[in-house]
């Protein structure tokens, strides 16, 4: 017992707590480590949270991990950027993630996204799906972070009541 809860609800807990920080670094899967606290309470024996509370969690989990999965994108593919582009502005953005931090994820898909469309088209293209493609990786990130926090909130809540 530590602080007066169970082992499965403490590491419940911490990775909830987590998720919410993974969601703030762009390409760490927060929702994926908020929705395992949840999945490790609800199959760890844990039994101070209603069954419909747990459900609601892993159900907001689903769609955050969605919202992580197909949010950058969906915004990169609507401002005209190509798959080749997207692709290569991910993997060029993990890489600069140890480089420069979170700033050399969103550093790193700017720049490639737009060489990659300034190759293919035009400069104006390349601006366009550029500025998309950074717009939905960032509004991706406050979409996790909400999410995430609002499931960590809810499940202190349910562990209070």
């Amino acid at each position: 017992m530590l602080f007066g809860l169970d082992l499965v609800t403490v590491l419940a807990v911490l990775l909830l707590v987590a998720g919410v920080v993974g969601s703030a670094v762009p390409s760490v899967p927060g929702p994926l480590v908020s929705l395992a606290g949840v999945l490790v309470y609800a199959f760890g024996g844990g039994n101070a949270v209603g069954v419909v509370t747990l459900v609601a969690l892993g159900i907001v989990g689903v769609v955050a991990v969605l919202a992580d999965w197909l949010s950058g994108s969906l915004a990169a593919k609507y401002g005209g950027a190509s798959w080749t582009a997207s692709i290569l502005g991910g993997i060029v953005g993990v890489v600069m993630f140890f480089v420069w931090g979170p700033l050399g994820v969103i550093l790193g898909l700017a720049a490639t996204v737009f060489l990659v469309e300034a190759y293919r088209e035009d400069a104006q293209h390349a601006t366009k799906a550029t500025v998309y493609s950074t717009i939905g990786a960032l509004g991706s990130i406050v979409v996790q972070v909400a999410l995430t926090l609002g499931m960590l909130a809810t499940f202190a809540l349910a562990l209070a009541v």
